[in-house]
């Protein structure tokens, strides 16, 4: 699972960097991002904020700031 949040974050990175250099425009840019949502092994959704560059966790309710858990060591946290 792990790979799969690095993978995510590589390509946050190249979208991130090709909409500040106006390569793709915000309606691609969010629409990219949305297509990198990651479903853990617990069945919790993660995605990376479009602004922040930080991972969040869907807890059932809302969006929270947490650590993925190829950053816990397999943990999930949602804080």
């Amino acid at each position: 699972m792990g790979d799969r949040f690095r993978e995510v974050e590589e390509t946050f990175a190249l979208l991130r960097r090709k909409f500040h250099e106006r390569a793709i425009s915000q309606r691609e840019y969010i629409d990219s991002l949305k297509q990198l949502r990651v479903k853990d092994e617990e069945g919790r959704f993660w995605m990376i904020g479009a602004q922040s560059g930080r991972w969040y966790c869907f807890d059932g309710g809302a969006w929270a700031q947490a650590k993925p858990p190829s950053l816990l060591e397999r943990k999930i946290v949602c804080i």
